[in-house]
Order: structure tokens, then sequence, then C-alpha cells
């Protein structure tokens, strides 16, 4: 892809570039540009430097005026770019990117362009006030690396929270205790370990989930769950315990969030599941009990192409298609959420196992029950590096 003959496969290595720029403040003009001059660059200039601009910073550029909110929008290749890089989902081959992009600023670095991939404390990329004429930038963990060792940060002594992020320190006859915990708190050698494995005192700070980085963070929070719910077709909850919980800064993957909600939904609307938990069933074993009801249900209605039947999209239901009706409520199903099909897929493997060849479908196993830590929420993940 080109814009004036320039190729933008060319912007991970300018941003990733991470030069000085000669003092930092050659770039600034001493006096202001007259209207008129800005009015005579042509709109493909501006493309073209507007493209230079991290995109939380060109959702604020847009509303200075028409022009660049027509250009921001419609004419900048940097938000497919970024989308199709980042692999943020299907969204990617979707007409409006730029919302897509934004709603994933948390995690994407404003200098290299890539996406973190835990989006937790010292991963994600934080606020770094550059000594260059970049000013205030939000850099991924590696990024920060690399400036910081052009840039190293005053030297300080070793503070409790420096030494509760790097690995514990033993003694000679491996005994840990408060004395070797002193003595290693204030050696050097900490808070270098330390800024190196987090990328600075911001990612110190960030591993331990610090209240004001939290608050700062929380509307980026926001918007990225909000954009994925959105992709999966649900929205934001402010009732919801795990929207909640993911606002006030805990370590949950928003992707996941998004994909139990989906679960959830599917789970009340589709299933029993609400009749075993109100015989105190518990949440895993209710999900196991109204699944193996819902499988038994399908494969008698589909048999042996029950697999290839409950994935399938439907998109518009006829008088002909009355095994594709919910008898309860008299409209279409809601197909189980892709996040379920290693799950079921498995489910229905073992029964058509259990069955060989058989066509009889009252051969299946019904006392079969995968293990319960399949149907257990786990949402939670952390910044240690891949």
């Amino acid at each position: 892809m080109t814009t004036l003959g320039w190729d933008t496969t060319q912007l991970p290595s300018i941003f990733a570039s991470d030069q000085t720029l000669n003092g930092g403040n050659n770039l600034i003009p001493s006096e202001p540009i007259p209207q008129e001059t800005l009015d005579a660059i042509p709109a493909e200039v501006w493309v073209l430097i507007l493209t230079f601009v991290p995109p939380a910073r060109l959702a604020v550029l847009s509303r200075v005026c028409r022009q660049w909110k027509g250009i921001i929008e419609h004419q900048l290749p940097l938000w497919r770019y970024i989308a199709v890089k980042c692999a943020l989902g299907d969204g990617a081959q979707q007409g409006n990117t730029m919302e897509l992009v934004l709603g994933h600023t948390l995690v994407i670095c404003e200098l290299c362009l890539e996406a973190s991939r835990k989006g937790v404390g010292s991963d994600l990329p934080l606020p770094v006030n550059r000594q260059d004429a970049l000013g205030k930038t939000w850099m991924c963990r590696r990024c920060r690396r690399r400036y910081y060792t052009k840039f190293p940060q005053p030297t300080r002594l070793a503070q409790p929270r420096d030494y509760d992020s790097v690995p514990s320190p033993i003694d000679p006859q491996g005994v840990q205790d408060d004395h070797v915990r002193l003595t290693y708190s204030l050696d050097e050698a900490v808070l270098v370990r330390a800024r190196a494995v987090h990328g600075g005192d911001i990612g110190i700070v960030a591993h331990q989930v610090d209240a004001n980085l939290n608050h700062l963070l929380r509307r980026r929070r926001r918007k990225m769950l909000t954009t994925k719910l959105a992709l999966v077709g649900l929205e934001f909850r402010s009732d919801s315990k795990l929207c909640g919980t993911y606002l006030r800064g805990s370590w949950y993957d928003p992707g996941r969030v998004a994909d139990v909600m989906k679960e959830m939904e599917w789970y009340y609307a589709e299933t029993s599941y609400w009749d075993f938990m109100n015989d105190d069933f518990g949440s895993a074993t209710s999900k196991i009990e109204a699944m193996a009801e819902w499988l038994r249900i399908l494969v008698r209605e589909h048999g042996w192409g029950s697999r290839e039947t409950y994935k399938r999209t439907i998109i518009e239901t006829t008088a002909d298609e009355e095994d594709l009706l919910d008898p309860r409520q008299g409209r279409p199903r809601l197909l189980p959420p892709p996040s379920l099909w290693p799950l079921i897929d498995g489910w229905l493997q073992h029964m058509f196992e259990h069955m060989g060849g058989s066509e009889d479908m009252d051969l299946w196993d019904t006392t079969y029950r995968p293990d319960p830590g399949a149907f257990t929420i786990s949402i939670e993940t952390d910044d240690e590096e891949e």
C-alpha cells in the first residue's frame, strides 16, 4: 500500500528507530504558522504527515476541523495497517477500522505500533515523558527498555516494591529470611534488575498494581472491554461483576472476559443452566449438566451431522426448518460461541466413538462428563514474558 509513492510498510522501522531529534526542539517552530500557509497544504500532504501521529492523538486531532476529520477517518492507511498488524479480530476486514484501533489503544504502543501480548501490568504501553521532541509517549515494555538504554533513569535506593518485582534472593544455606531480604533490597543490583525486567520505574509501578496508574488507565480499559464485547455482539454492562472487576484494575484478559460473557449468554438462553443453578449444583456442575442435556437433544435431532449443524450460521428460518427453532421461545436458536467449540467437539467425539458405527442414538454414553476444570472460569493472566 502506498501514499504519494511512499510505502506504508516502512511504518514499523520509522517509529521503532527511536532516534533523538538533535536536542528535541528543532522540529518545533518558534513562530506560529500562518493560517493561509496551512490552508495551502494539499490534502495528500496532510495524509502523509498525519500518518506519523499516534492513534490516540489522531482521535483528538479529528476534532480540529472538518478537513482533518475527513482525512483522519477516511483517508489514512494507518488504521487498516495497525488492525492487520496487531490481528485485531475480524474487524480488520471491516470498514470502520479507526474505531477498532482506537478501542485497542490500551495495548498498542505509540512508538512501534505493536500490541502487547498480555495486556496487563508492565506488559502494557505506559506513559513516558521522553527527553526528545516526542514528549509524552505511551510505549510498550520493549520500547521503554530501548529508550532507557539511551536515557538512563536517575539512580536511587531499591525499594520493597523493586524487591517484589524480581525473583526472591536466597542465602547460601537456601534460607529466605527478613535479614536477607533487607540486605538484598538495598542492593543496587535489584533495582537494575527490576527496571530491566519491567521497562523502567513506570513498569515496576504497573507490575505492583498502583491505584493512581489504574485510575489513569481506567478510560482505556473501559474502551478496550467495550470493543472486545462489541466484537462478539455484546454491550458493556455496568451491573456485570466481570466488567466491574476488570475496570478496577484486575489482571483479567479482556478478550477472555468477552468470551465468558458470550458463553453465559448462550447458557442462559439455550440450556437449563439456570434450573440447575437453582438446585444448588454450583456453576461448573450446572454447566456440565446443562450442556449434557443440550447435547442429547442436538444428537437426537441431527445424528451424525450434529458437529456441523451446531456451528452453522442461521441466516433465515422458514417453516421447513422448525428443527432450528427454540420451541420454548419461538425464535432461531443462539449458536454456541466459538470459545465452546473445542469442548463440544471433544464431547461429541467421545460419544461417536462409544457408538461405533451404529445409527442408534440411544447407545450414547449418557454417563460421560468432561473434567469440571474445563468449565471453570479462568480469565486471569500475568505480565510475564513468554
